[in-house]
């Protein structure tokens, strides 16, 4: 019986890996290759930092977001406002406008835009030790 029991404390304990097709049901396994599909369709307009900007700009004016001017920021904006501002192409921000003070608290969430690409010097390409390497 002890046996037993150190084997369930054992289960509790340890991080066991799980597949996601187990534990899901046929509609949110459809929403997750919905979401894939949609990223990988992102992923192909976007493949600079500005391309990532730009069609961002569009998925948030298509939801609602306008562009805030740039002496705006001071102004009070009514509750539940949808501004961006975009910044040098290369930064976007975006911001809903709450109803209650500052003062009680705000949720900020950042990401970081990045492109899949490889950036390469004039003279990437050296060999050493017989093998050839990229710089």
């Amino acid at each position: 019986m002890a046996e037993n029991t150190g084997k369930n404390e054992r289960s509790q304990l340890l991080y066991t890996r799980r597949n996601a097709f187990d534990a899901l049901d046929k509609a949110e396994i459809a929403a997750a290759y919905a979401f894939g599909e949609d990223y990988k369709a992102f992923l192909g307009a976007a493949k600079t930092e500005r391309e990532a900007v730009a069609r961002a700009v569009s998925i948030a004016e298509a939801h609602g977001f306008a562009q805030i001017a740039p002496d705006a920021w001071s102004e009070q904006l009514p509750p539940g406002a949808r501004v961006y501002k975009n910044l040098g192409g290369k930064s976007l921000m975006l911001s809903v406008i709450g109803k209650r003070p500052i003062l009680d608290g705000l949720n900020i969430v950042v990401a970081h835009v990045d492109a899949p690409r490889l950036d390469l010097k004039q003279l990437p390409l050296y060999e050493d030790g017989e093998m050839a390497f990229f710089k």
